[in-house]
Order: structure tokens, then C-alpha cells, then sequence
């Protein structure tokens, strides 16, 4: 819940699970393992790519933390992110051994959130986040921890 006294989001309250990879309305001709619908407040995975980033997420992208920080981030658009600009994606593969552009192709879509995909890795690589990018993962921290603050008083 990301300390929140509140762990549900009520814009998204709704959760697909498939069993494969999966088109959607958004999305009817590619493929992908998963997606925020904001029209219906959904948030859809394909499982066992979902578990795999879940049980294995130094082998694998961590899937369920990447949409759910989509999810925060839209649910709280006040919270600051760092930019994610081409050196920051630079050393984000430094820090994980893969590029954006796998994880969009893991993700079998071409607009992923570069922000997002740090706040995942924030969580799965933070001592090799703070020593390679430290003004990235302080600015992560900072805008998870001013949303709890609001949040929890």
C-alpha cells in the first residue's frame, strides 16, 4: 500500500487478469501483458508475466509495481517524479542491464512511462539506484513520501 492508510485506489478499482497476452479496445492489434484502461478505472496484467516480474523481478520486469506506479501517478499528479531523459534511461540500464526499449517490447507496447519504470526499479534496485543515480532515487522517495504525508498526517 506504499504506507498509505488507504491501499485501494478508487479510480481503480478493477482488475483483468488473463492467462496469455492479450489485445484490448485500446489496444486491438498488438499483444501486450498489460495496460491501464482509464475509461473503465482498469488496470489488466497477464498472469504469468505478472508472477514472473513478482517472484523473479531481478530477472524480470517487475510488471505488477510498473502499472501500480503508473496507477499512483495518476492518482496523484501533484507528486514530483524525476524525468526520466535519455541519461537518466542510461543509467537506468546501467543499473538493471536493460533498456527502456526491451522493456516496452517485454511489455508489447511502444508508449510505456520511462517514470514509472523507475519508480519500479526504485523499489527492486535501490541500493544501485542511490549510488548510480542518487538525485533520481531521492526524488522518487520525495514524491512517494510527500503523498504519504498528505495522505497520512
Amino acid at each position: 500500500s506504499w504506507q498509505q492508510l488507504e491501499f485501494r485506489f478508487p479510480k481503480y478499482e478493477h482488475i483483468v487478469f488473463y492467462q496469455h497476452p492479450f489485445p484490448s479496445p485500446a489496444y486491438p492489434e498488438r499483444l501486450h501483458i498489460s495496460e491501464i484502461f482509464d475509461e473503465d478505472g482498469v488496470v489488466l496484467f497477464s498472469v504469468p508475466h505478472l508472477f514472473k516480474g513478482f517472484f523473479e523481478p531481478e530477472h524480470y520486469f517487475p510488471l505488477g509495481l510498473y502499472e501500480y506506479a503508473r496507477v499512483f501517478m495518476r492518482s496523484y499528479p501533484g507528486a514530483s517524479f524525476p524525468l526520466v531523459d535519455e541519461a537518466a534511461a542510461d543509467v537506468l540500464k546501467e543499473i538493471t542491464g536493460v533498456s527502456l526499449g526491451r522493456v516496452a517490447e517485454w511489455i508489447g507496447l511502444d508508449d510505456i512511462s520511462p517514470e514509472a519504470v523507475a519508480v519500479a526499479y526504485f523499489f527492486v534496485y535501490p541500493e544501485k539506484m542511490s549510488a548510480l543515480w542518487p538525485d533520481g532515487y531521492r526524488q522518487i522517495d520525495a514524491a512517494l513520501r510527500t503523498e504519504f504525508k498528505k495522505l497520512n498526517p
